[in-house]
């Protein structure tokens, strides 16, 4: 069963929309060497629904499987990206919703 595990961000107001791009593109890097991502996107919310709450950037990887998700999220490479995705956030993990979803 794929999973597709989205994170969205409240991005400070101060963080250069281009620095934070080149962040997410060590990411994308990254997250091709793990074995069963599948896909890694990453982009500021351009919802016109109104409800975004300050949500205003966020990223989905699918994966394979559990499996993949799950060694993913502990591989060392990821937790040191996920601190500095953090760092740019209003209220640092208070401005982080994850949210993952499995497919058939």
């Amino acid at each position: 069963m794929s999973i597709y595990h989205t994170v969205f961000l409240k991005l400070k107001p101060e963080v250069s929309l281009a620095n934070f791009m080149q962040l997410m593109d060590q990411l994308k890097r990254f997250a091709k060497g793990i074995p069963g991502c599948l896909d890694l996107h990453a982009g500021q919310n351009i919802s016109v629904e109104g409800v975004s709450q300050g949500y205003n950037f966020a990223l989905t990887a699918l994966f394979k499987d559990e499996k993949a998700r799950d060694a993913y999220l502990v591989d060392p490479e990821h937790l040191a990206l996920a601190g500095k995705i953090v760092e740019c956030t209003v209220d640092g993990v208070q401005g982080v919703i994850v949210c993952d979803i499995a497919s058939k």
